[in-house]
Formats: C-alpha cells, sequence, structure tokens
C-alpha cells in the first residue's frame, strides 16, 4: 500500500516542514527514508540492528535516532524536524 500526502498550498513553510520520515527497526539493520509529501525519496540512511530486546531500549533508541539524523543530513536537512515519522521496529 502507498499512501501520498498531499503538500500544503502554502509553500512559504519551512522546507523540514514538507518532509516526512519513515524507519523500519529490524535485528540486523535500521533503515531511515526522508521523503517529500509526493513520496519522492530525498535522503536515506542505514545503520544496526534497533530490534527492541530486553534491557536495550535504550540501544534502539539511540540507533534510531543516529538514522534519523543521518537521513536528514543526506537530504539537506540536518537539523530539521519533519511534519511526520512512522517507524515500525522488531520486538514492539
Amino acid at each position: 500500500m502507498t499512501t501520498t500526502f498531499e503538500p500544503r498550498a502554502d509553500d512559504a513553510l519551512p522546507r523540514a516542514e514538507r518532509l516526512v520520515v519513515g524507519v523500519d527497526g529490524g535485528g540486523s539493520k535500521t533503515r531511515a527514508l526522508v521523503a517529500r509529501p509526493d513520496g519522492t525519496v530525498v535522503g536515506s540512511a542505514d545503520g544496526p540492528g534497533s530490534a527492541v530486546r530486553g534491557g536495550g531500549v535504550q540501544h534502539s533508541v539511540d540507533v534510531i535516532a543516529a538514522c534519523v539524523r543521518d537521513a536528514l543530513a543526506a537530504a539537506g536537512d540536518a537539523d530539521a524536524r519533519p511534519a511526520a515519522l512512522a517507524a515500525g521496529v522488531a520486538g514492539v
């Protein structure tokens, strides 16, 4: 299933507010994608596994945060606060 987000008519919004982030956190790898509302991927980053395991929640948080920061940097907006973030993480 593919969902397309319609951009707001107000092009005066900061670029970051027109970005969305998706995270796939698995046992062996974590991937973060940054996309425009139309679904065009503009940045991505991979990192180590971030599956939640007993006593390892902070590790998962740290890996996911690093991947999101790296993906935003790859999109040219390292300090951005995207409009939305969705994550699927193994073990949750």
